[in-house]
């Protein structure tokens, strides 16, 4: 999702700096074109609202609800918007012109740095354009121009009002430098009937340009800004109190009208943004973070940035790094193609070609980085650089080349020579005659075959390495073998002589040991012989023991199944009375069950007809309360009619009616004396009829209850001798598990026994098999072991005989090899004297050189020389 990030932040000295966190974000974008959409305007105006909406959220940038300003400094979105796959577009939000606690030096700072670094310029006021409104946004970006120079050589010459002055061609060239300009107007309450919105702002202008200064016939805004729109905003919402709080509200909450200008200002920016660029070279994130930094020290260092010389400054840190990069990359991919780790090295020709192919994408991929963002003096450069770098290390490369070549054709040799030297000379049977010259022929087919395999710059190296060391150490090595070879053939012709002496005495002893073997191998046929009986007897006396002893445990076996058979249908017997008692006792069970249902039928129909007896004794109690009431009423009616006539009759009459007045109220006493009467009959007939429906609900109850506790007794003896039948049907039911288990062990132990009885049988077999073929097998080896003695006997014999021959002829043998080799060296010494201490052979002509020397410096200590 992302989160906002302070981008530039102010201390309270007034000192600005990037943020380190701003700078690490900015440089991962550091290959695709940006915008830069940065919003401004007056403090506590809702910037931070029109901000977080173009990230699509309600809360994002801080908004706060007081009059203190909630953005300190510039802050960043740390995700861009992507656009499309090439562009980029980053959000900047500011901190709020005018604010209480800023000096409106800072302001003018911070409305100059949201205006250097952003491609599209959100300029956010509060109620309709008004002529401080146009003044202050003039003034600002007059400051912010006066802040800007182009390059290093415009002076200022008016240090006294602190203003660069520029040409008419500066100030085209400064304007292209400015973003777009979109003035949104917040809380708007015009009707503007007929009028547009730009309509709307260029009258504004035209008016209050036309009061104030009438020497200006144009626009000065429409000077500093070459894109101007005007995007009116109603009232977010009616409620006041919601105004300061629009952040907690939904955002589909807020009015129609609103949300639709606010969707219309983001689908306007972000569907054709305005790339940031600078002499119509585009920027990158990373370029974005270089100029940013240029921007703030020249702030603090109280100078006036310089924006082309800045521009070149980060777009060549830009091409030097991307340089470094590549540099990097290539030496990486160069070494992976040459590496060292690879079997054979490459010859000189390939690894140039290798090398001129990377150069030229390394240059095609810095021309399509750098095209649009620096000067062609500055790519020139550049590539210089890297074509510098990409030698050096490629003359590493192919040193690393050359000695893994120097190695792969050294290692060859060595390899090569040694399959060549597979013959080793330790005897002087090991010398053919054509040794010397297959030797040779050897060496030479190895330096053919080396001139075909060497690969690399480093063959001829390689091979005098070879011939230096590793030939002329064989080369002597041979010569010291054939003089170690002639040297011991003759001490082994002596070694031969004593240890046949020896061995004659040694064939002599194995003779006897042989005659002694013989008679006492004989002594072991015929103990062989005896045991062979002694074994015969033991197996049919075992042959004997397993009929016995399988026919009587069949017989034990056969009389316990039997027996387990009948027991088996004992408890079949049992199981089956047992079955029909339980049988018996559920169909009583049953029958209860129905007898009681049948009750319960009953007391149902007892019930119904009881509450329908008592419903209709109630209708007649009622009957005769309202017969009661209504003879009362007219007792009472009459009696308020005679107390009316005698009241009249007072007034009308005289005293004397008195009396005729207290006989009536005798009479009205007797009638009321009469209905207590009648109250007390009506409260006993009641009390009557309630005891009689009383005593007859007691007794049916009565009824019922004996009826329930004799089904319960009932119940309760049967669920007491059910519960004794399933436990005997339980203990049946183990008792034959416990017999089922017996007979399979049975059937087990039968089918051991059977299995033993087969094993016995099968062993007694295969030992009187084993016993006959031991016996076939021992007579015959007697008779093999008998030959085998007679043929050793005869042939050592005959060895014996030409050991003795072969001694006499070696004895001989070294008698004339010594008495030659004194009458050589004799003949050789008399020759030397003769003829000036050199021997000629033909033979010898035929040698190198150094052989030549090797042998005469061997035959030295004897005086002797060949030529």
């Amino acid at each position: 999702m992302g989160e906002a990030i302070p981008f530039i932040q102010i201390s309270d000295e007034g000192e600005f700096t990037v943020d380190i966190e701003a700078m690490t974000m900015l440089q991962k974008y550091d290959t695709k074109k940006i915008a830069c959409i940065s919003i401004a305007g007056p403090y506590r105006s809702g910037k931070s609202f029109l901000a977080n909406r173009f990230i699509g959220q309600m809360k994002g940038f801080e908004i706060g609800s007081t009059q203190k300003s909630c953005t300190r400094g510039i802050w960043i979105w740390n995700q861009p918007i992507e656009i499309n796959v090439d562009t980029h577009a980053f959000l900047i939000d500011t901190e709020g012109l005018h604010s209480v606690d800023r000096y409106t030096d800072l302001d003018s700072k911070i409305f100059t740095l949201s205006i250097l670094l952003s491609s599209m310029f959100v300029y956010n006021t509060m109620g309709h354009i008004t002529s401080n409104c146009i003044e202050e946004l003039n003034v600002a970006v007059n400051l912010a121009k006066n802040l800007m120079k182009l390059r290093e050589k415009e002076e200022q010459n008016h240090e006294e009002t602190k203003e660069i002055k520029h040409t008419e061609e500066e100030v085209e060239e400064l304007n292209s430098l400015l973003p777009s300009l979109f003035w949104v107007l917040r809380d708007f309450s015009l009707d503007l009937e007929s009028f547009t919105s730009s309509e709307y702002l260029n009258d504004c202008l035209k008016k209050v340009y036309g009061k104030n200064d009438p020497n200006l016939k144009e626009n000065a805004i429409k000077k500093h800004f070459s894109q101007i729109e005007c995007h009116p905003l109603v009232r977010p919402t009616f409620k006041e109190k919601d105004v300061a709080h629009v952040m907690d509200l939904e955002y589909e909450s807020l009015r129609e009208e609103f949300r639709a200008g606010v969707d219309t200002l983001m689908k306007r920016v972000l569907t054709r943004p305005k790339l940031k660029t600078i002499g119509n070279k585009n920027m990158t994130g990373s370029m974005l973070l270089g100029m940013a930094i240029e921007y703030t020290e020249a702030i603090n260092s109280g100078t006036v940035p310089t924006i082309y010389n800045s521009f070149e400054r980060v777009a060549h840190a830009e091409a030097q790094r991307f340089v470094d990069n590549q540099i990097e990359k290539y030496k990486i991919e160069l070494k992976h193609t040459i590496s060292e780790d690879s079997e054979h090295p490459l010859n000189e020709e390939d690894i140039d070609d290798i090398f001129n192919k990377f150069l030229k994408k390394s240059i095609k991929s810095l021309a399509i980085k750098l095209y649009d963002t620096v000067s062609v003096s500055a790519f020139l450069e550049v590539q210089k650089q890297l074509e510098k770098s990409l030698k050096e290390d490629f003359n590493e490369v192919k040193n690393i080349n050359y000695q893994k070549s120097l190695k792969y054709n050294y290692d060859y040799l060595v390899k090569s020579f040694k399959d060549m030297k597979n013959e080793k000379i330790e005897t002087v049977e090991d010398i053919n005659p054509s040794f010397i010259q297959t030797y040779y022929e050897e060496y030479y087919e190895l330096c053919n075959k080396y001139d075909r395999a060497s690969i690399g710059p480093a063959k001829s190296e390689a091979f005098c390495k070879f011939i230096n060391f590793d030939f002329n150490n064989a080369h002597q090595e041979l010569l010291d073998d054939l003089d170690l070879a002639f040297k011991e053939d003759i001490n082994n012709l002596q070694i031969r002589v004593l240890e046949l002496q020896k061995s004659e005495q040694k064939w002599i002893s194995i003779l006897n040991s042989l005659k002694n073997s013989i008679t006492a191998s004989e002594d072991q046929r015929q103990k062989l012989y005896e045991e062979k009986k002694n074994l015969e007897e033991k197996i049919e006396e075992l042959q004997k023991v397993i009929n016995d002893s399988t026919s009587e445990h069949s017989k034990k076996v056969e009389i316990r199944l039997l027996k387990l058979k009948s027991d088996k249908k004992l408890i079949e017997t049992k199981i089956k009375e047992k079955k029909e008692t339980v049988d018996d006792y559920r169909k009583e069970i049953d029958e209860l069950e129905v007898v009681l249902q049948n009750n319960k039928d009953q007391k149902l129909t007892l019930q119904r007809d009881k509450i329908k007896e008592v419903s209709t004794r109630k209708n007649k109690l009622q009957l005769m309360r309202n017969e009661y009431d209504q003879r009362k009423q007219k007792f009472k009616d009459k009696s308020d009619f005679i107390a009316l006539n005698s009241a009249f009759k007072v007034i009308k009459n005289s005293l004397d009616d008195v009396k005729a007045l207290l006989a009536e109220q005798d009479k009205s006493k007797d009638i009321k004396s009469k209905i207590q009467e009648l109250r007390k009959k009506y409260e006993e007939a009641t009390d009557y009829g309630k005891s009689i429906e009383l005593s007859s609900k007691v007794k049916h109850m009565k009824t019922l209850l004996q009826e329930k506790q004799k089904y319960a007794e009932k119940k309760r003896i049967l669920q007491e001798k059910l519960e004794e039948a399933s436990k005997e049907a339980d203990e049946i039911q183990e008792e034959k598990a416990k017999l089922d288990k017996e007979a399979r062990i049975l059937k087990t132990k039968k089918k051991l026994l059977i299995r033993e009885n087969k094993m016995l049988t099968d062993d007694t077999n295969y030992l009187g098999g084993s016993l006959l073929i031991n016996q076939l097998d021992l007579t015959k080896y007697l008779d093999e072991k008998d030959s085998e003695e007679k043929h050793n006997l005869e042939s050592l014999q005959q060895r014996f005989y030409g050991e003795t021959v072969k001694m006499a002829t070696l004895c001989e043998d070294i008698d004339n090899i010594t008495c030659f080799i004194s009458e050589f060296v004799k003949e050789a010494k008399e020759s030397s004297k003769k003829r000036q201490s050199v021997v000629r052979i033909k033979a010898f002509s035929e040698l190198q050189e150094e052989d030549q020397e090797n042998i005469n410096e061997m035959l030295s200590n004897q005086d002797i020389e060949f030529k």
